[in-house]
């Protein structure tokens, strides 16, 4: 689902096992820490399914509407939530970027940035 994350001096460091996977920085089990920023209509279907994809370990709701978190906790109880995108992308190893259209690419630049794989809802950017 989602694709290798290159190094560079902005990335987190990964480390890569004897066949040259690279592994998770989050969770160290070899499951995936994933964040589903914007958690509106379709994020909120990102949260629901991705609790139950093979490899996922932890599913974080990061939202800036304190409402639309409390509906995900009472709804996922196994989800943590977060309002701050910057704090949560230094966590997470994969974000789904479920926003409203003219925030997917900056969004998802800045994950890149921080070494984070990146599902973006399209359109990934309004103009060319």
């Amino acid at each position: 689902m989602f694709g290798e994350c290159s190094e560079g001096p902005n990335r987190r460091k990964r480390r890569s096992d004897e066949s040259g996977n690279m592994s998770q920085a989050s969770l160290g089990n070899g499951e995936l820490s994933v964040g589903v920023v914007g958690c509106g209509y379709w994020g909120a279907k990102h949260v629901r399914v991705l609790q139950s994809v093979k490899g996922v370990g932890r599913v974080v709701a990061v939202d800036r509407d304190e409402r639309i978190l409390e509906g995900i906790r009472e709804a996922h109880a196994h989800v943590s939530t977060m309002r701050s995108f910057e704090q949560a992308i230094e966590e997470l190893d994969a974000v789904v970027i479920a926003t409203p259209p003219l925030t997917h690419a900056p969004l998802a630049l800045a994950a890149l940035n921080a070494g984070c794989h990146v599902m973006a809802e399209k359109p990934l950017a309004t103009t060319s």
